[in-house]
């Protein structure tokens, strides 16, 4: 079961808030941009707020003071609320998923070696957005501030909903105000949502559908049904790249995507072996 550590409500964000920040979201002209292409199903975009050089290019965090990006001089509501958290903030974003689009399991780097939290505000969104972990979804619903230990914690997100999810998403460095918010910390169990356990029979089908949209040209689409699993399904302590390699193995021909996949999950698992 999901712990409060790895994932929890840091304190209420009133619903005036919100609206005031989901009106200005709706009235800005934000140029989205897609990111992170490998780790993702496509439908996931970015939109930087602030960072060290004021940039709506600059996607990573760094030990620079943060720097007001031109989209955030345009949205003066996200600014006062930053300000009013009294958090020593470094990278801000928002980050929007599209209906039907996911991130794949991951771990986020390491940007700078002084202790840190990412913080999450959700503006818009619905039951079937969620942050996945081994075994269980959460909603991360409105009305908090969210914390996520996103650099330790396998993770994904996912929107099988339908209508856009976006979230404002802070970089923090650890502060009195930081540390005095995650003594208080909490995890409504009511949005942690367990996930059906992947049963035999329907990996088997998976497997298959999957072959054969390789067959036919669909390399992507075969392995987004198969990356899709950590978000839908309980893996039992599996990977969706245990699953990927699993299939993988079982073709000639595949050895780059193998190698490719195997990578991913030494990468997130820290092994090199699928689970059996």
């Amino acid at each position: 079961m999901i712990a409060k550590n790895d994932i929890s409500q840091l304190t209420k964000v009133s619903e005036g808030v919100r609206q005031e920040l989901a009106a200005e979201l709706r009235a800005a002209d934000v140029n989205w941009k897609q990111a992170y292409g490998e780790y993702q199903s496509g439908g996931w975009y970015v939109a930087p707020l602030a960072n060290s050089q004021g940039s709506e290019d600059q996607l990573k965090l760094d030990a620079g003071a943060p720097c007001a990006t031109p989209l955030l001089g345009r949205m003066p509501s996200v600014q006062r609320f930053l300000d009013s958290t009294e958090l020593d903030y470094r990278l801000v974003r928002l980050a929007r998923i599209a209906p039907g689009a996911f991130m794949h399991e991951h771990n986020d780097e390491v940007g700078i070696q002084q202790e840190r939290l990412r913080l999450h505000l959700p503006i818009t969104t619905q039951p079937d957005a969620v942050l996945s972990f081994d075994g269980v979804n959460v909603h991360a619903a409105e009305g908090y501030l969210w914390k996520l230990d996103h650099e330790r914690v396998a993770h994904a997100a996912a929107n099988f909903g339908k209508t856009d999810r976006v979230h404002l998403i802070v970089d923090c460095l650890v502060n009195d105000r930081l540390r005095e918010l995650v003594a208080g910390e909490a995890l409504d169990q009511s949005l942690v949502l367990p996930k059906p356990i992947l049963s035999a029979a329907f990996k088997r089908e998976l497997m298959s559908c999957s072959i054969e949209l390789l067959h036919a040209g669909e390399q992507q689409k075969a392995e987004d049904r198969l990356l899709a699993t950590f978000s839908r399904f309980d893996l039992q302590g599996g990977s969706s790249y245990d699953l990927l390699i699993e299939m993988y193995e079982s073709l000639p021909h595949y050895t780059e995507r193998l190698e490719y996949w195997s990578e991913r999950l030494k990468e997130v698992r820290g092994r090199t072996e699928r689970l059996q």
